[in-house]
């Protein structure tokens, strides 16, 4: 992983853009993964170390390394069910505290992984016989070395007592340095504790061996933050003193609605009152110029209307005097003008014979 690293940032150094895009996708692949099959392979565990390698993990927020820190900690929440899935939750505990030494961030899920792993030393259910038996065969053997747990189970060339060994031991490991990152956590008594319980209550001679390095440094660890913490304290508030203020007089006083006032409110609200004052002069002026223009308008418009009503009256006496005439000169007979008259036309006067 670390000769892959190398060569992937250059080539992120060189294209940082689509490295981020890459790694943010495989992320997102992964996440959904997970989501199914609980556990991620160990190569896309390489893959994320590799990521860490590449990008800042001291920035708070970060598109890559965010959505990884969220990733382990969804990741560390299964169940383990075999030496495999220990192996994994190992590899992902040493990436959230690689991710968390420099920023100085808390990740809980990580002493709950931790814890559960412990628990399986002292698990009594047939579900967990998986680890429970090889570790007490390895117990029994008296051996005095632990071995190391490799990163797969195809090459570490273990059998399953020497798994269940290696386990253990890297998960003390763990522990150390969990509880060296979190030291200055205001609550490592109450997030270790657990996890010093269960670790003397270890009845095997060879594995309570192995654990009291660790016993030991949680429990100086818990003696110094108990030291650090101070017990509470009612708040020692100073007395309050009140203000006094100089008397004033006015001997020319005068009975005013501001007078009580300080001078700037009282010439703020002598201007308001001006303000008011005028708009209520410009609304009424507004007002009157409104009704003048009303009373102008209906008298152009009246004006109007009496000069159109006697040009139709002059236009219909004029055609009614040429009607006049022209009915005239047909009464007065001759063959040139037939016709006038405006009433309805005469019946045709048939004899009877």
């Amino acid at each position: 992983a670390d000769v892959i690293a190398t060569h992937v940032f250059g080539l992120a150094q060189d294209l940082p853009d689509a490295a981020g895009t890459v790694f943010r996708e495989f992320v997102a692949t992964l996440a959904k993964k997970t989501a199914k099959t609980c556990w991620p392979d160990m190569r896309d565990l390489l893959l994320l170390r590799v990521a860490l390698h590449v990008f800042p993990v001291t920035d708070l927020r970060h598109n890559v390394i965010s959505p990884i820190e969220l990733v382990l900690g969804q990741v560390r929440r299964t169940t383990l069910e075999s030496a495999d899935h220990v192996r994994r939750a190992l590899f992902c505990a040493g990436l959230s505290l690689q991710i968390t030494a420099k920023k100085g961030k808390f990740m809980p899920e990580l002493v709950h992984c931790l814890h559960e792993i412990v628990a399986l030393v002292h698990s009594q259910d047939a579900d967990d016989a998986w680890f429970v038996a090889p570790l007490k065969a390895f117990v029994k053997s008296k051996a005095t070395t632990f071995p190391t747990l490799a990163l797969d189970a195809t090459t570490d060339g273990l059998d399953a007592d020497a798994v269940s060994a290696a386990i253990f031991h890297s998960t003390l490991t763990t522990i150390r340095l969990a509880a060296t990152q979190y030291a200055s956590v205001a609550s490592f008594v109450e997030l270790f504790a657990p996890l010093h319980t269960l670790l003397s209550q270890i009845k095997a001679k060879s594995l309570k061996v192995q654990a009291e390095e660790t016993l030991a440094l949680l429990t100086k660890l818990t003696d110094a933050s108990l030291k650090q913490r101070r017990p509470l304290r009612l708040q020692a508030h100073a007395p309050t003193v009140l203000p006094t203020f100089v008397p004033r007089f006015d001997e020319n006083y005068a009975m005013r609605k501001d007078k009580t006032m300080e001078r700037d409110k009282a010439q703020l609200k002598q201007l308001q009152r001006q303000v008011k004052r005028e708009r209520k002069g410009a609304s009424r002026e507004l007002k009157r110029d409104a009704a003048f223009l009303s009373r102008q308008r209906t008298e152009e418009h009246n004006v109007w209307r009496a000069e159109k009503d006697a040009k139709q009256k002059e236009i219909r006496g004029w055609m009614e005097h040429q009607n006049a005439t022209f009915n005239q000169q047909v009464r007065k007979g001759g063959e040139l003008i037939k016709g006038g008259g405006s009433g309805p036309a005469k019946k045709r006067r048939i004899s009877k014979k």
